[in-house]
């Protein structure tokens, strides 16, 4: 018989055992609703996504709501790049009995073996696998790889299962494995070595059967334990510049079962919750316009906290409201509230808080974009993407005289690694690889690549001659453009509207290639991968000399043709919501009543349309589908649109759409980064960008990323990293022209309509 002592320590130690298998039970991952695993603090994807280029597929890991693993996968070579071999996924299972996700997989890709828009080379090899993964105890999960044969002999130790880490977050923290420690590089360094799969590469940091990552950071804390042979963590940087660290295990040969298996071990923070994050136009408002901010929370968030409003001025901060936010809903993996400030019209410097979470500085101003907004769109973007020229700015050089030795004609029968394609003729007099006269002047370089894209040219040239035709800014000078001499001076008046040089600068490619070949030219880019991922001067891609005899080795670019009559109609669609901006643009023309009663109607259908889609959509006010790419330049080219629906259908419901897209480029969009998509604009923006100077981790002003991407099913992600075309890369056609139409265009309109703009100012 049990003493009662006996009795009250076997109740104590019985209660602490359930409280332990609770906690233990809390802390596994286990699969959501939307097939991933996931605990408070970590998410486990599974091939989620579909973009292995873009560091974005496979076994992922999202730590602490960050993104820290990703591209689990079986890889031919130790450290991949952007046209390295990539597996086909087949089928996927997620096993809610066993708690376990299997996804089919096999080499090689045939949508993508020398075919498609950006074709890759696969070596003769081809075999099929699955990767499973299975959580085991507390926050670790289990990584194992069946083969359906064993890998041929001459490629045992080339594949492997590699495990990225993305670099940001461990630049200056520590590693360890097999009795080795070192720190994490801001740039990879040497030795180098011949790899025995064939690559030149930096030698391997520390290998072992355990690796430990960034140890004294518990956010991106992490162990991989191998079951097997060794991991190795590498440099994968070292032959990509925009490669990442990658801890690899080699496929065992002489067996089909268990070829790889990898435990991974996240440290995760005990009772982490996302932090609240408040989403705010990053230069500010008009002091008539709408003015709503957003906050993302976790959806765990329970306290709704006063979003408390300041102005800042030489007496310190007040406050200026507090308001209790409106929940929104659920979006993504957050919970959001809104809070309309919109009653505050004084002019002045202004902040928000929510509890621990504050914005930036922002401003109420009449003259909100008459300076620093969309000025250096054309103050540095369009001149520093300018091709065939020299381009200074007092002290610096951007670039110095650049292919004056274009171009050559494509060779017939071309597959392009960029997505030009050469049919079985030229379609023009020239012969493959003949020099092609008249190409050697105008034309912006595509904002990470050089070429000059047919598209991206018009689509410029479109776009300056609407502003100049729309709005009062035919005099704007602030850049000295000599066309003969091939030199620009950034910050230096010429007496011409820079705008008209640039329209001119644009059409001397068009109308180049058109008049020396009879047609529109495709496309100019460079012929051979080595020149087209250099990054810098862009003089430096080629010798800028004609060569006398053209062969396939020369450097000169090559011009490509096309039959495309879409790209040479710039309209011809019958939907309203495509051309309605278009007749929008000569509405006040038209005189037949019916027409107009007709359209007018349109005009009604498509703002009903809008308005539910944008307010179902998202908690930003637009119509707004995330992405793998970041949907800035959609938004974008959706604000222009809406700028002449605004302007012939005031009544029409279109005015909130058209604020609300700008203030997601200038920094009400999902995410903890809240940075404006326009780089050097407003009081935080991307200034690490995907443009020509990535390699600096530097930007151009006045150039804007795509923004915000979504990491399937719900992250939305926009990191600080210069390599993520698919986040921060710049373009030609669109992009910063769009946003500079957009920027001029919220000042024209009246304010009783868009509320844009405060009376003062009209």
């Amino acid at each position: 018989m049990f003493s009662t002592k006996k009795h009250l320590q076997l109740t104590l130690c019985t209660l602490f055992i359930i409280l332990f298998s609770n906690q233990i039970h809390s802390q596994q991952l286990t699969l959501s609703p939307e097939g991933y695993f996931t605990s408070r603090g970590l998410d486990v994807t599974v091939f989620d996504d579909i973009y292995p280029d873009g560091h974005q597929t496979g076994v992922t890991v999202i730590q602490h709501g960050e993104r820290t693993i990703a591209n689990g996968d079986l890889r031919l070579e130790i450290s991949p790049g952007q046209w390295s071999p990539v597996p086909k996924g087949g089928k996927k299972t997620v096993d809610t009995l066993q708690n376990i996700i299997i996804q089919e997989l096999w080499y090689p890709d045939s949508s993508k073996n020398r075919v498609g828009f950006n074709p890759i080379i696969y070596p003769d090899l081809r075999f099929k696998y699955r990767v499973k993964v299975q959580p085991t105890k507390g926050h670790a999960f289990r990584i194992t790889v069946d083969l359906d044969e064993e890998i041929p002999k001459e490629w045992v130790g080339k594949i492997g299962f590699n495990l990225e880490i993305f670099p940001g977050q461990v630049f200056g923290k520590t590693y360890s494995g097999g009795g080795k420690t070192g720190i994490f590089t801001p740039s990879p360094y040497g030795p180098v070595g011949l790899q025995k799969d064939g690559e030149m590469l930096g030698m391997a940091l520390c290998q072992g059967k355990e690796i430990i990552i960034s140890p004294e950071d518990e956010r991106y804390a992490a162990k991989f334990i191998s079951h097997m042979g060794e991991l190795v963590l590498w440099d994968g940087r070292t032959n990509h510049n925009n490669g990442w660290f990658i801890v690899r295990a080699e496929v065992a040969a002489g067996k089909t079962k268990n070829v790889i298996d990898i435990e991974v071990d996240p440290t995760v923070i005990e009772g982490w919750e996302y932090e609240p994050v408040v989403q705010i136009s990053q230069i500010g408002y008009y002091p008539g316009q709408n003015k709503m901010a957003v906050i993302e929370t976790d959806k765990a968030h329970k306290n709704n906290l006063p979003l408390v409003l300041y102005k800042h001025d030489t007496g310190g901060k007040s406050i200026v409201k507090t308001m209790i936010p409106a929940l929104w809903g659920d979006f993504l993996r957050y919970q959001y509230f809104t809070a309309d400030f919109s009653d505050i019209k004084q002019e002045g410097i202004y902040s928000l808080s929510y509890g621990d979470a504050k914005t930036n500085a922002f401003r109420i101003d009449k003259n909100l974009l008459d300076r620093d907004v969309w000025q250096p769109v054309i103050d540095y973007f369009m001149p520093v993407q300018m091709c065939h020229m020299r381009v200074n700015e007092k002290y610096r050089v951007w670039h110095d005289f650049c292919h004056l030795d274009d171009a050559l004609m494509a060779p017939v029968d071309t597959n392009h690694f960029d997505g030009y394609k050469q049919g079985p003729s030229t379609l023009t007099k020239f012969k493959p690889l003949q020099p092609v006269k008249g190409l050697n002047q105008g034309g912006w370089h595509d904002a990470g690549d050089y070429d000059l894209r047919v598209e991206s040219q018009i689509g410029d040239v479109m776009n300056l001659a609407l502003m100049l035709e729309e709005f009062d800014i035919d005099d704007y000078d602030a850049t000295a453009i000599d066309a003969k001499k091939k030199i620009v001076e950034i910050h230096q008046q010429d007496g011409i509207p820079d705008l008209v040089q640039q329209i001119e600068h644009g059409l001397s490619s068009i109308l180049g290639g058109y008049r020396a070949m009879g047609r529109l030219y495709r496309g100019i880019i460079c012929n051979q991968l080595r020149q087209y991922v250099l990054l810098g001067d862009a003089s430096s891609m080629t010798d800028q000399v004609w060569d006398k005899n053209p062969g396939l080795g020369d450097d000169d670019r090559w011009v490509f043709t096309e039959e495309n009559p879409d790209r040479e109609l710039n309209v011809a669609l019958s939907s309203f919501d495509r051309v309605g901006f278009h007749i929008g643009r000569i509405k006040h023309m038209i005189k037949d009543q019916d027409l107009l009663k007709e359209l007018d109607q349109k005009a009604e259908l498509l703002g009903n349309k809008l308005r539910a889609n944008a307010k179902a959509d998202s908690p930003y006010g637009v119509p707004y589908k995330p992405n793998i790419w970041g949907a800035g330049w959609t938004l974008q080219e959706f604000g222009v649109d809406q700028y002449y629906f605004c302007k012939s259908w005031p009544d029409r419901g279109f005015t909130d759409l058209y604020a609300n897209a700008l203030n997601f480029i200038l920094g009400v969009h999902p995410g903890n980064n809240t940075a404006s998509f326009a780089s050097g604009i407003g009081s935080n923006s991307l200034l690490v960008a995907y443009g020509v100077n990535r390699a600096d981790w530097s930007y151009i002003p006045g150039g804007v990323g795509s923004g915000t991407a979504l990491i399937r099913p719900n992250l939305p992600e926009l990191k600080t990293w210069p390599y993520f075309w698919q986040q921060t890369e710049y373009v030609m056609g669109g992009g910063s022209t769009d946003f500079m139409f957009f920027g001029i265009g919220s000042k024209e309109i009246d304010v009783q309509l868009i509320q844009l703009a405060s009376p003062a100012m009209l």
